[in-house]
Order: C-alpha cells, then structure tokens, then sequence
C-alpha cells in the first residue's frame, strides 16, 4: 500500500485500493490458478467503508474444478456482502443417478454420451445458505475434459443444461454454447448438470418454446409458444436446409436464423408471430416468402 501510495501521489484511497485488487487478479489469472474474487472486493469495501468511500458492489466469482472454469456473476443486492461461495462436482455414482433422472426428459432420439454435475452453495457472513434476491445469476462454465472429447467425438452434439432441485427434479433450462462456454441463468442454485447428447439436436430456446434439428433432413422446428429468448442452435446454421416455425411463436429472436444460407423452400411464419428481431433471416437467400 505503501509503495502504491507514494507512487500515485494524491491518487484517492479509493483508487489506490482498487488497483491493488485488479493486480493481483490479474497475477492469479495469468499464474492460471483458481480466483474467488467476491471475498477480496468485500474485503476492501470493509476497509474503505471507515474511510468513507465507497466501491462498486457487483458481485463476481471464479473457480476452475477439474479444467472447468466455473463464472458467476449477478448485480449489486442480488447477494449480501461478505457472501461466500462453494462448487464442487458430484461423484461420479451421485452422476449416474441424475443421468437415470435426465433420460426420461430427453427426446426419444437422442442418447447422453456424458454429463458433468457442478453443486453449488452461497452462505451469508453468519454461515447460512442463501439464495439470489430479486435476480439471477449468470453462470458460465468452460467445457473440458471427457465432456469436451465427447462434443468433437459426437456426430451430432447438443449440448443442454438441466438443473436437479433438492426432490431431484429435473428442469431444463436455456442456455447458450459458444466456442466451448455454456451459459445460462440461474434464480436458485443446487445442482446444475450440463449434458451431452447425440442423436437429434434439440433443447430449449424460450421459456415454453422447443426446438429440434433432425440429422437426416436438416430440419430446424421451432414450436410452443411465446418469445423466443436464445438461438443455441447457432453452430449449426449452415446445415440447415428447413426452417419450420409452428403456430404459437410470438417473437423471433435477432439473428436467429442469420447465416442458414443453405435453408430452401418457402417459408411459413405462424399467425401469432408479432415480432420479428434484427437480422433474424440475414443470409438466408435460398428462402421464398414474405417476412411480414
């Protein structure tokens, strides 16, 4: 501190204190080691707290468990200060028992080909557990490992999330994957399982929309109803060859079908569609139809 001190000259403490934390972030990021790093900004918000001033609160958490690099984050009030974190991965006997229970909601025409298992638990300074108030928690997870050989070894990969709650109850819920990141939001936190499937591609992208891309015919079918709210069929534009969007679908996603160049035919758009999102059909030359 001292040394910080005397070179920023009249730099606040505010300021001084900061960039200690970020340095050392950083050294810990580059020494690829795990990071908590809610503790250390709680920590100085403490200190600079009798000094009168304050920080920025968000909350943020970083832990790597086996090569999977496991990040949390959520707005300021979503936990208290002084929350603590921990994540493990389950056993691999607790992952056959969730792989029994997930079955039975995967389609007919699929087949899991791996899962990992992450367990999560927030405490409060007093030792309770707690749930996020009054928001999410985004949560992003690296792919590694077996999981990840399983993807690149997958015909037909799909990758979904399901969360287990404390009756062992499965839920699906959205979710995006990017160059090897799942992401999703989380409410309420217990077990959350990604799986790796293979077989039709499938998975959830609204809150009460389903959508499935055969591997025979390259179909892409959008049904339920509502908005749509993710497009985690992305990966697999360019394969497709059909677009089908069934009566129920009030919103199209932005770009959500932006660079299927090899979709043909005419498209069909539902009766209850109301909104159509930036870019949605970019790309998709080969289509006929009226985007109204």
């Amino acid at each position: 501190y001292k040394m910080h001190k005397s070179i920023l000259g009249k730099c606040s403490i505010k300021k001084i204190l900061t960039r200690v934390v970020v340095a050392a972030a950083v050294v810990t990021l580059v020494a690829g080691q795990s990071v908590m790093y809610a503790p250390t900004i709680y920590a100085v918000e403490q200190r600079t707290q009798a000094n009168e001033i304050t920080q920025e609160k968000t909350f943020y958490y970083e832990q790597t468990i086996d090569g999977y690099k496991v990040s949390l984050s959520a707005d300021d009030g979503i936990f208290p200060d002084g929350t603590t974190v921990s994540i493990n991965k389950v056993s691999s006997d607790r992952n056959q028992c969730i792989k029994q229970i997930i079955e039975s909601k995967i389609d007919s025409e699929q087949s899991i080909t791996k899962l990992v298992t992450f367990d999560f638990e927030f405490k409060d300074p007093s030792g309770n557990i707690i749930e996020p108030e009054n928001g999410t928690v985004s949560v992003s997870v690296g792919i590694a490992g077996d999981v990840k050989e399983a993807v690149d070894n997958a015909v037909t990969p799909s990758v979904q999330v399901y969360h287990i709650d404390e009756s062992d109850k499965a839920e699906q819920v959205i979710s995006n994957t990017s160059n090897d990141q799942v992401s999703f939001q989380a409410a309420s936190f217990s077990e959350y399982t990604i799986v790796i499937t293979d077989g039709v591609i499938s998975g959830k992208c609204g809150e009460n929309i389903d959508w499935k891309l055969t591997p025979e015919d390259k179909v892409l079918t959008i049904t339920g109803t509502g908005e749509m709210e993710a497009t985690p069929w992305g990966n697999y534009n360019k394969s497709v060859k059909k677009i089908v969007i069934s009566e129920g679908i009030t919103t199209i996603a932005d770009n959500a079908f932006n660079g299927c160049e090899n979709a043909e035919g005419t498209l069909e758009l539902p009766t209850t569609l109301k909104k159509i999102g930036d870019y949605a059909f970019y790309g998709c030359s080969k289509l006929s139809g009226n985007l109204v």
